[in-house]
């Protein structure tokens, strides 16, 4: 880990070179939009299609490298000491997942949190899954089997029955790394002003090997909040393994 290239999320733009990008994607878009009239496309679709995709927004960089194994500095370990610790709530929606479901719950419930609520919401799947789940059913707070509208119903249905303070969502093909919850409470704890908090993300081949890192950028204030929220409504580019939130009573 300590050979490899550091990566740092405190580079930003100057003020005007950022102004120079928006002004160019702005003019961009105005361009492609000249060329649609009444419902016509009068350039290229193909073409269109790649414009549209290189001037939208960006969040985050993405690296790649060959397979290598997937290390962790020793600090990742380490447990931080607290008064108490806040109930988390991890909801896993899964279907057909088997060969990764395993890996997945092994790395929440390795985290050794005191104070985790683990809830599996599993569609019926036809593979392996069911075999799995019943391997750590002494371990998971619950584990629920049955039918669902998808992946947003399953995670609808598992949050409605969750009771924690903080709240997040893994995927049965994705993992926590070591230390993730110890983290997330502790940040939550000592920062009573924050609702919401991301990290970046490390990208694993289906061996769990690393093959990339997907950095996030640091959100300075409300505005960007809210310019960057938008933005992941519209390119499906938040990085959600790696938010965690607090519960707000509606």
């Amino acid at each position: 880990m300590s050979k490899r290239e550091p990566y740092s999320d405190d580079g930003y733009l100057h003020p005007f070179l950022g102004l120079l990008l928006a002004g160019s994607v702005y003019a961009g878009r105005r361009l492609i939009a000249s060329f649609q009239r009444n419902g016509q496309d009068r350039i290229n679709p193909e073409i269109s299609s790649i414009l549209t995709r290189w001037l939208r927004p960006r969040l985050g960089q993405l690296h790649h490298h060959k397979p290598v194994p997937l290390r962790f500095p020793n600090f990742y370990y380490e447990k931080r000491s607290r008064s108490n610790n806040p109930k988390i709530s991890l909801v896993t929606p899964s279907l057909n997942q088997g060969r990764f479901l395993a890996a997945a719950c092994e790395s929440v419930l390795s985290q050794n949190y005191p104070a985790l609520e683990y809830i599996v919401r599993d569609g019926k799947s036809s593979d392996e899954s069911h075999t799995i789940l019943r391997r750590f059913e002494d371990r998971i707070t619950a584990i629920r089997i049955a039918e669902d509208r998808g992946q947003a119903h399953a995670l609808n249905l598992g949050f409605s029955e969750s009771t924690g303070d903080i709240m997040g969502w893994l995927n049965a093909d994705d993992i926590l790394l070591p230390g993730s919850l110890d983290y997330v409470a502790d940040f939550f704890s000592r920062r009573r002003d924050v609702d919401l908090i991301y990290g970046h993300r490390v990208l694993i081949d289906e061996c769990g090997r690393e093959i990339g890192l997907l950095l996030s950028r640091c959100l300075r204030n409300s505005f960007s909040i809210r310019r960057t929220f938008g933005n992941i409504r519209t390119m499906s580019r938040c990085f959600r393994p790696s938010v965690f939130c607090k519960r707000r009573e509606t």
